[in-house]
């Protein structure tokens, strides 16, 4: 049996979406509760014992750590595909069968079909080969969309111009019907990006001490994205193409692969998964180790269907990166598959918090309209002056934490109080904590789950 290619107890955990599951697929990992288990060296499969009259069908595909399961679940890996992975680390010799099952080939042979397709169609982009295009058509569909949009934009501003007249403190703003009928209409006008802003305002509204401060900060760069968009013509190719993705404008993906190509190890820093308007969003943050670079791959899908990258934080990769264009670009696709690098290539080096808060203002001079910076923080968690959950760096300054009590005990318990790497986003208010090194592992501190 070749057990090289099974990843260790240390993988696995890091794969895990939150502690729950992990714990889950820890009881599990008991052979008496599977009613087959079988692998090979690029497959692990299994029928799990669960509360329905048929077990459940489960299935990991080595290279990538792929992982499906027909449990009712929602976490990606769900428990049970993280059992089927730990008694493959810990007792390789009960994946006893050897024939693979027809419902391993059917899902293996579908998604072997949809890499080909997907490496067709990359190659093709690459190559500049497309399908033909009715010219016409497509120039009537996005006239007909630009119409849509900028009666959003114009509707927006409008409703912005009202709401300064009336002032946020008396207008209802805390409710969610306040913010439905507006955000419903910038989906209506295709415009999903000034809809997604509308949201992060009303949650703003609702956030408790302080949300007249915040909200007016969110509704302020609204406005000004507005502004800028309706005076788009007269600005540079960068500007421009920020604003219209600002606003919600797509880019076609061969757009994207036709720009210059980033070569580096990225190095995963972290991983979320969460649902928004019924699809679910997965977001893999990268830095580069070479180039210092970050890189965000943002993937979407239906929730019958969820698609999610799952290569852990922690782990490297190597390849090429091409990056949509505008201010300072973050978002990126790969160009080809990455492959798997080095184990021991390590994380990039780490900041302090006077680097983090450098290169936020820095940012944020050119784009005022990305407000989350990502960011691997040389810190250790403590209590703030004003007795609020934060993290310290050497030099002794400190910024808020935003996150529930699990969370900061679980960070508190791996670094048992001492300086740490620990992956982050920054939005100017606090730090959301994605990922935290436990020695040569990391730890995932997001709540990927679905599940509402």
């Amino acid at each position: 049996m070749i057990v090289a290619a099974y990843p260790t107890s240390d993988q696995i955990t890091a794969l895990a979406p939150d502690a729950t599951s992990l714990k889950a697929g820890r009881e599990l990992a008991a052979p008496r509760k599977w009613a087959l288990l079988g692998g090979d060296a690029e497959t692990l499969w299994g029928l799990a014992q669960g509360s329905g009259k048929e077990p459940y069908q489960t299935r990991v595909a080595l290279d990538g750590l792929s992982t499906k399961c027909s449990c009712p679940s929602r976490k990606f890996p769900c428990k049970h595909a993280l059992g089927l992975l730990f008694i493959a680390a810990a007792t390789p010799a009960a994946l006893a069968e050897k024939n693979r099952p027809a419902w391993l080939v059917e899902w293996l042979t579908g998604r072997a079909e949809r890499q080909e397709k997907t490496k067709e169609r990359a190659e093709q982009k690459t190559a500049g080969i497309a399908a033909p295009v009715d010219e016409t058509a497509q120039a009537k569909r996005l006239e007909k969309r630009a119409g849509r949009v900028d009666e959003g934009v114009a509707l927006l501003s409008q409703w912005l111009a009202d709401l300064a007249r009336r002032g946020i403190a008396d207008s209802g703003l805390n409710a969610h019907a306040a913010w439905d009928d507006i955000i419903r209409r910038m989906v209506d006008a295709q415009a999903i990006g000034l809809a997604r802003r509308l949201r992060y305002a009303a949650e703003a509204a609702r956030g408790g001490t302080g949300w007249e401060e915040r909200l007016a900060d969110h509704l302020g760069r609204l406005h000004l994205l507005l502004v800028a968009y309706a005076r788009r013509e007269a600005c540079d190719a960068d500007l421009r193409a920020e604003l219209e993705q600002q606003i919600g404008w797509t880019l076609a993906q061969e757009q994207v692969l036709a720009g210059p190509p980033v070569n580096d190890s990225w190095f995963v820093a972290a991983r979320t998964v969460r649902e928004e308007d019924r699809l679910v969003v997965s977001n893999t943050w990268l830095q580069g180790l070479s180039t210092g670079r970050w890189a965000q791959l943002v993937r979407t899908s239906p929730l019958v269907q969820p698609a999610v990258d799952t290569w852990p934080p922690g782990r490297t990769l190597t390849g090429e990166l091409c990056f949509y264009p505008g201010i300072e670009p973050l978002r990126a696709l790969w160009r080809g598959e990455p492959q798997a690098g080095a184990a021991d290539r390590g994380a990039p080096g780490a900041e302090s918090i006077e680097d983090v808060l450098g290169r936020y203002a820095s940012g944020l001079a050119l784009n005022p309209w990305r407000t989350r910076l990502p960011a691997l923080l040389s810190a250790r968690p403590g209590t703030l002056r004003n007795g609020g959950a934060g993290l310290l760096d050497a030099s002794g300054a400190a910024l808020p934490l935003r996150t529930d009590a699990d969370t900061r005990d679980l960070v508190l318990a791996i670094t048992g109080g001492r300086e740490s790497l620990i992956s982050v986003l920054w939005d100017g208010e606090a730090l959301e904590p994605l990922a935290v090194a436990d020695g040569a592992e990391w730890v995932p501190l997001t709540r990927q789950n679905l599940e509402r």
